[in-house]
């Protein structure tokens, strides 16, 4: 009987401090949502090293709807090509949907949340359409896009 060796690697995440409870809350950015915005945003993921490596295996298109503002980005191993307001005519891989007062919300949620686009989520708050897979797959991506949302607001 021939035993085969292997070696197991476990990547453990440091623990956060807890939050502070008092901190201030952020304010919603004077332009959100327009092209504008959305153009900074891209700029600060593109130096993102956990957007990056969420998106390296993925080409898809990616469909923000805000309420009635819609801007549509072409995510590509691990970077944002494209970008443009409204929906485009090839469609899109997925949409992440939600009305106006939901997504400013997330500059008034609570700082004592770890997490507050992972509420937001899990809760239905903000719904995903489209391939379910593909969005699932590139969460963490997705994620690390809305954190630099966030900070645009003044503080993460």
């Amino acid at each position: 009987m021939r035993h085969s060796r292997f070696e197991v690697t476990v990547t453990v995440t440091p623990q956060m401090p807890d939050p502070d409870p008092t901190a201030s809350p952020l304010t919603t950015p004077p332009d959100f949502p327009s092209l504008a915005f959305f153009e900074r945003i891209v700029a600060a993921v593109g130096r993102d090293p956990v957007f990056h490596t969420g998106t390296e295996h993925f080409d898809g298109s990616v469909l923000f709807a805000i309420g009635d503002y819609t801007i549509w980005m072409k995510w590509y191993r691990g970077g944002i090509i494209d970008i443009h307001e409204g929906a485009d005519p090839l469609g899109y891989t997925f949409a992440l949907r939600a009305p106006l007062d939901t997504w400013t919300g997330i500059w008034e949620l609570p700082r004592a949340s770890y997490r507050p686009w992972a509420r937001l989520f899990n809760f239905g708050d903000i719904a995903t359409d489209g391939n379910g897979l593909e969005a699932t797959r590139v969460r963490p991506a997705t994620f690390a896009f809305l954190a630099h949302m966030e900070a645009d607001g003044g503080g993460a």
